[in-house]
């Protein structure tokens, strides 16, 4: 329902701009949605790789960053797809892959992984594999520490705004101004 109280049908061919706006690509004002209807998949295994390395210093910052910003499009274009957190001190991702092998995660991350490894910083990067994306969410949303930690985090979100083309282009000025963010930069 709009805001003058119309009721309007919206997808990716009727109404397109209202169907993205609602989607997450823009605020909340634009309709209030009163019916919706849902394509349903089979159930899949997920596997998830985490990355958490801390920085000692700006400088192993940029360099490790800049090489993360890199490797995204990469990562995305087989399949992967997350959230990272990063500043000058530290970076934390993960992301996961649908019907991907524990062994295909951790070959994903690799070259990544051996790049930090180079810097001398210490890296923790465990793989793991879930029969369903219920199982993942339930495992890792629902219980223990991190479901205290979900909410009042300060940070900007900074990938809606970002170019796959700028991630290749210049990954290190990329890096460069999302480091310079006080508080850090979530992107996903």
């Amino acid at each position: 329902m709009l805001s003058d109280g119309s009721h309007v049908t919206t997808n990716a061919h009727q109404h397109p701009d209202l169907f993205w706006a609602l989607r997450g690509g823009g605020g909340g004002t634009y309709a209030v949605v009163t019916s919706a209807t849902y394509k349903t998949y089979p159930e899949f295994s997920l596997t998830m790789s985490t990355v958490v390395v801390n920085f000692s210093s700006p400088a192993v910052a940029q360099n490790v960053v800049t090489e993360f910003v890199r490797i995204h499009p990469k990562l995305l274009s087989v399949g992967w797809g997350g959230y990272s957190f990063f500043s000058n001190t530290n970076l934390q991702a993960f992301w996961v892959a649908p019907d991907t092998s524990l062994e295909a995660g951790n070959a994903a991350f690799q070259p990544f992984l051996q790049f930090v490894n180079a810097t001398g910083e210490p890296v923790q990067a465990p793989t793991f594999t879930f029969p369903s994306y219920f199982s993942w969410y339930t495992g890792l949303f629902t219980s223990g520490d991190i479901r205290q930690s979900q909410v009042g985090v300060q940070v900007e979100i900074a990938s809606r705004l970002l170019s796959k083309e700028l991630a290749e282009s210049d990954p290190a000025n990329l890096a460069k101004i999302m480091l310079s963010i006080e508080g850090g930069v979530a992107a996903k």
